[in-house]
């Protein structure tokens, strides 16, 4: 029996683009953990696990249709700039400089209030 403590999170996507949210999950052995990753749609919520206490976004779609609407975000929102597949990062903790989240540029805004971690556009067209 493995005894690591499982941590969670609800998670809203209040965007109206799919994500992808990573982690690591304990896969039942002693020995051996999995990264994971869970595809969370626009606007919909997820109760989340993870044995790290952190989760990482990201947008490496495979699909065309959900690669399609990423790079017409990106289209609309900077020309000049496609983005990163990776989004960011967040805690169901603050770190030790108060912080819940890290993310890779000013698009998105991953804010925490009563228990829930919310991922929020900020520019709008």
């Amino acid at each position: 029996m493995n005894d690591l403590h499982i941590e969670r999170v609800l998670f809203h996507n209040n965007t109206h683009l799919p994500i992808i949210v990573e982690t690591w999950v304990n896969d039942n052995s002693k020995i051996s953990h999995t990264l994971t990753n869970l595809v969370v749609e626009p606007f919909e919520y997820a109760d989340l696990t993870s044995i790290t206490g952190e989760w990482y976004i990201n947008c490496r779609f495979s699909e065309e249709r959900r690669m399609t609407l990423w790079r017409q975000f990106y289209t609309d929102k900077h020309p000049n700039n496609m983005g990163s597949y990776y989004l960011g990062k967040f805690r169901n903790a603050p770190c030790m400089r108060g912080e819940y989240s890290w993310l890779e540029d000013d698009y998105f805004e991953c804010v925490y209030y009563n228990g829930i971690m919310e991922l929020r556009e900020t520019v709008t067209k």
